[in-house]
């Protein structure tokens, strides 16, 4: 929605990871149509000819939801009855839940009704119904894991795309399941219609959903997943030119990093004031004749202190050496269960000063300066094109017409009108009643800040 005045020739395109999944499901399941000789044809189904029972039943299902709606039968249900809408993604699964879940209840109604109403439920293979939305409900959960704005979701492509395959494979055997309240269920083996859906949701997925080496690069640095890409199907050449990129991104950023990491202390050892002093010895000893100990002196451990100060290491050791240590990395189980990886990033950024510090927690300071920078773009777009559509703007003549440096604008107000609500509630801190606020400059302060103190210069 900013691709305009040279910014595509600087900036390369991402596609969006559930506009992927859109188009997957829509080029199976939904209606097209050709144009002949400026002539449309009818709506169609592509792949008709391959399950056509799966697509009879969804056509079906569609029927009956337009029967119930015009008719206000549906007030007569439980919940009410959803309508495909080709704009709103996943609108097909919500049309088949809210047919399973009204089954019952719809077939009551319609046999009660004249004109042998109940065909319109009769057709519908109740089974293959179910069967369907099962197989459509893993698409919807990775379409809200993928959409997050307030998390990284970039470093899950891989493993939400590969999780979808294997959703794709044919179960020929009954699977026992576990539902959210403790009861097992046995599903049964897949049917014929269902067999052949997943074959063709399979082999679109592989064709429109290719991974990008920016997608490979996030997983990278995802501690949990960087040993497991090749699990994700994963080509281990793209794997090996993610792990390039990342090194030429840490090059990059390592000459602008190498000054804040010697500033703020990444590569100091402990120092004079950290030391507790021995005493010394009471004894004289003879400094023409110097023995060896059996432990280091303290003019001993001040010189080795003072040479390995000296030896610094350079950008490309240090980036080399955070590399040796992440690709060797292992988490924990306590680590992965509550892991976050903002927090684990900002943690490997942090500063330390001592040397039992630099041995337990090494610091990765140039290697979290590229995570932060690759985990902050964001796996979809759909934050942004809803921000667009709340404003008010719709496909309409006026969005299509509209400069992008203004589509940005619409977008930074309404991103941030809270914050115009928020100044605007200042004015109501005193009495509107009064003409003249009744309340001294600290207290307003202190009833707006409460956690902060009022007097700013402190």
């Amino acid at each position: 929605m900013c691709g305009a005045e040279g910014i595509r020739s600087v900036y390369r395109m991402l596609p969006c990871a559930d506009h992927k999944i859109a188009t997957i499901l829509t080029t199976v399941l939904n209606k097209t149509t050709t144009v002949s000789n400026k002539v449309t044809s009818t709506p169609f189904y592509k792949f008709y000819d391959t399950t056509l029972e799966v697509f009879d039943m969804i056509d079906h299902c569609k029927e009956l939801v337009r029967y119930f709606k015009p008719t206000n039968l549906q007030n007569s249900l439980k919940t009410t009855l959803k309508q495909e809408n080709a704009t709103r993604w996943n609108s097909l699964l919500r049309l088949l839940e809210s047919v399973v879940g009204n089954y019952e209840d719809m077939t009551n109604i319609l046999v009660g009704r004249t004109a042998n109403r109940a065909i319109l439920i009769v057709k519908i293979d109740r089974q293959l119904l179910e069967e369907l939305a099962r197989f459509l409900r893993p698409f919807q959960a990775a379409t809200l894991k993928l959409e997050k704005i307030l998390e990284p979701t970039l470093h899950l492509v891989p493993f939400e795309r590969h999780s979808l395959i294997e959703r794709c494979e044919i179960r020929t055997v009954p699977l026992q399941v576990v539902d959210s309240s403790g009861k097992k269920n046995t599903i049964p083996p897949d049917s014929a219609g269902i067999r052949g859906i997943k074959k063709l949701v399979k082999e679109v997925l592989r064709e429109k959903w290719e991974l990008d080496d920016v997608h490979v690069q996030a997983t990278l640095l995802d501690p949990r997943q960087k040993d497991r890409l090749d699990l994700f199907e994963v080509p281990v050449a793209q794997i090996k030119r993610a792990q390039s990129g990342v090194r030429r991104m840490m090059l990059t950023v390592g000459a602008r990093v190498e000054g804040e990491v010697r500033k703020e202390g990444f590569i100091e050892v402990v120092s004079e004031k950290e030391r507790s002093p021995r005493p010394l010895k009471k004894r004289k000893v003879d400094e023409t004749k110097p023995r060896t100990g059996l432990c280091s002196s303290d003019e001993e451990d001040k010189d080795i202190d003072v040479a390995a100060g000296n030896a610094s290491l350079t950008s490309e050791e240090q980036i080399q050496k955070e590399l040796d240590y992440y690709w060797s990395l292992k988490l924990t189980k306590d680590e992965k269960r509550s892991f976050e990886i903002l927090a684990w990033w900002k943690a490997k950024g942090v500063a330390v000063k001592t040397v039992e510090q630099q041995l337990l927690l090494p610091p990765l300071p140039i290697m979290a300066r590229v995570a932060r920078a690759i985990l902050s773009v964001s796996a979809s777009s759909s934050k942004s094109e809803c921000n667009f559509f709340d404003a008010g703007n719709t496909i309409t003549k006026k969005r299509n017409s509209i400069k992008p440096s203004v589509v940005n604008d619409v977008l930074f107000v309404r991103s941030n009108k809270d914050l115009a609500v928020y100044d605007c509630s200042i004015l109501d801190i005193c009495n509107p009643s009064e003409n003249d606020c009744s309340q001294s400059e600290p207290d307003r302060s202190r009833k707006l800040f409460p956690s902060e103190p009022t007097n700013f210069a402190e």
